[in-house]
């Protein structure tokens, strides 16, 4: 019911099955996996509590704009 939405508690949204990556993974091992996958950002963790969130299309911009991109394993398959 939408007059009931306001009123609805957080908890009614959230997912509680979000993916997590801890603040010390290497950017390269989250960068394939968002590569492929249709999953659009991941939460970042420090002692399983949450520090913040990568985006696949910030990430992937930033691995692009870097040149590493052609270095790895997802971009070698295809050239």
């Amino acid at each position: 019911n939408l007059a009931t939405t306001p009123y609805r508690k957080v908890v009614d949204f959230m997912r509680p099955n979000a993916l997590c990556y801890d603040e010390d993974a290497p950017l390269r091992l989250i960068y394939e996996f968002l590569c492929r996958v249709s999953i659009r950002s991941v939460l970042i963790v420090n002692h399983r509590k949450p520090t913040g969130f990568i985006e696949r299309a910030s990430l992937l911009r930033w691995f692009s704009s870097h040149g590493w991109a052609a270095k790895t394993a997802i971009s070698s398959r295809f050239s």
